[in-house]
């Protein structure tokens, strides 16, 4: 078993506590069934052909979101993703269990786990295509779901290559990308529920924490 030592523990913990499978619980209930098997694309209904705007500032003819039942779909399809990061959430609670006990090589297992669970949300949310402006919004949890598997694969590696001065540079190497990622999911959280609201639909109760695998 690779065993770290204090400073890269105190580095990892630090990490840890600045989100990365963190303590607090999902809003999303019980776990389901991993649903990335599915091989048709899912599409957001469309709003219709009266939904054309034009941007003034760009010039760029956009399709508007302007029914409620296309503001539903895309929550409901979204909810897959949230489905898969609840998953994910086993493998990094058992991160934070495996670096709190100094056990590397647990850690990495974990890491890479959990960033193998954050790759298979991201195929899922990939699937959904909705029409502007929510593309765009959409576009803010794609990268959110990206960093997070580049954070989550780096810490698998360092963990593996048992190299714990790699481990100690994680606040200049990990952290920021985890807080890049932690941004960019705030966004679309803030972001989707202005839109939800302008169309009378009421956000579900997990959407400003379906990060919490983060």
């Amino acid at each position: 078993m690779n065993r770290l030592k204090a400073a890269p523990i105190a580095a990892a913990v630090a990490v840890i506590a600045a989100g990365c499978g963190g303590t607090a619980t999902s809003g999303s209930g019980s776990a389901a069934t991993d649903p990335t098997h599915s091989t048709t694309a899912t599409t957001v209904e469309p709003s219709g052909p009266t939904g054309s705007t034009t941007d003034d500032g760009g010039g760029t003819t956009l399709e508007s979101v302007s029914s409620t039942r296309q503001m539903r779909a895309y929550f409901r399809h979204v909810d897959r993703v949230r489905q898969q990061l609840v998953i994910t959430r086993r493998s990094t609670l058992a991160l934070n269990a495996a670096i709190k006990a100094g056990d590397g090589t647990a850690a990495g297992a974990a890491a890479r786990s959990a960033a193998a669970g954050v790759q298979k949300a991201l195929v899922i949310a990939k699937r959904i295509k909705p029409d502007e402006p929510l593309r765009t919004i959409h576009s803010e949890l794609l990268a959110n779901l990206r960093l997070g598997v580049v954070y989550l694969n780096r810490m698998a590696s360092d963990f593996e290559s048992q190299d714990q001065s790699r481990i100690r540079r994680w606040p200049k190497t990990v952290l920021p990308t985890l807080r890049r990622s932690e941004r960019w999911y705030a966004e679309w959280a803030t972001n989707s529920a202005a839109i939800a609201s302008t169309l009378g639909v009421r956000p579900p109760h997990w959407l400003h924490t379906m990060d919490r695998w983060n």
